[in-house]
This record gives C-alpha cells, sequence and structure tokens, in this order.
C-alpha cells in the first residue's frame, strides 16, 4: 500500500514539475508557428519567410 501512496505522488511531481510547463511551452511555440505559416501570411519579416520555407518547403 505504502508502495502506491509513493509512486501517486512521483507521477504528481512529474506532472507538475515536468509535463505541464514544457507542455505549456510547446502549445506557445505551435500557436506562433501556426500563427506565422497560416494567419500572417504577408508579412515581410524574415524569421516568418524562414519558418515558411522550412514547413512548407
Amino acid at each position: 500500500m505504502v508502495y502506491f501512496v509513493r509512486l501517486d505522488k512521483v507521477v504528481e511531481e512529474y506532472n507538475e514539475v515536468y509535463f505541464k510547463p514544457v507542455k505549456k511551452m510547446l502549445d506557445d511555440l505551435y500557436a506562433k508557428i501556426v500563427q506565422i505559416l497560416f494567419i500572417d501570411k504577408n508579412a515581410k519579416n524574415s524569421a516568418a519567410h524562414a519558418v515558411r520555407r522550412v514547413f512548407l518547403f
């Protein structure tokens, strides 16, 4: 029984310390990429053009 309590704490700590922050960062990054690729098509920013070249060939 003690084993499962410890395991639950480990899983909870992993989710709070590692998974949630990384997921938020990746979601923000994906949102920026989508905005550059599909929403901001007329941008003259060189970074936007570079991202489009990489993802859209």
